[in-house]
């Protein structure tokens, strides 16, 4: 876990000390993967009613014991959900990712993008990637594989290029055409934001 200092694991192992410093550690195992299970159970975090991996409606249906209306799950049930439980922890919410890391160790600041919605990522950088590759397929890639980087340029290019046919083109990524995919990322997240606040206000009522 994170700490000051170059931890040492031969001494903590002599000891039987694992990373909350209780005497439950076998020789061999200190640092090593204890399973989410265990890593509740130490952190005294387990659920005595029990707790599943990943919450389902069946789950929900079989319990019956909190106010989760038929199917739905609620955050009464997700207290039953170790993945859950465990992604709620401040040493899990801190911890960064390896890109972020990388970027970090190297001195820059790093903005990351919400995951699985490239309609929100960046600034509008997911439009912008998707109109190169349609402008390189449709009016661009000659097939010439000496040809392919400078195609590929000219569909990125933000300037007037000439096509395949020797059409002269209006610029691929034109600074009016990635303000408007910016604009377009940015009222997507202003949305989502507006409508999480919506739901959490409707759950909390």
């Amino acid at each position: 876990m994170p700490g000051t200092g170059t931890p040492n694991v031969a001494e903590e192992e002599k000891e039987g000390l694992d990373d909350y410093g209780d005497a439950t550690a076998e020789v061999g195992y200190v640092r090593k993967p204890i399973g989410l299970a265990t890593a509740l159970f130490q952190r005294k975090l387990w659920n005595p009613k029990g707790m599943v991996m990943r919450v389902t409606p069946k789950n929900v249906k079989q319990w019956r014991t909190c106010a989760c209306v038929d199917s739905e799950v609620r955050d009464c049930c997700k207290t039953r959900e170790m993945i859950h439980v465990m992604s709620m922890q401040p040493e899990f919410l801190a911890q960064r990712s390896a890109l972020e890391e990388l970027v970090y160790s190297r001195g820059h600041l790093g903005i990351m993008s919400v995951k699985c919605h490239p309609e929100m990522a960046g600034n509008g950088i997911e439009y912008a990637w998707g109109m190169a590759k349609l402008q390189f397929r449709r009016r661009f890639n000659d097939l010439s594989t000496k040809n392919q980087a400078a195609n590929v340029a000219k569909s990125l290019s933000t300037e007037s290029v000439i096509d395949k046919n020797g059409t002269l083109r209006g610029a691929p990524m034109g600074i009016t055409r990635v303000r408007k995919y910016a604009r377009r990322a940015r009222t997507y997240r202003n949305l989502s934001r507006r409508t999480s606040r919506t739901t959490t206000k409707w759950r909390g009522s």
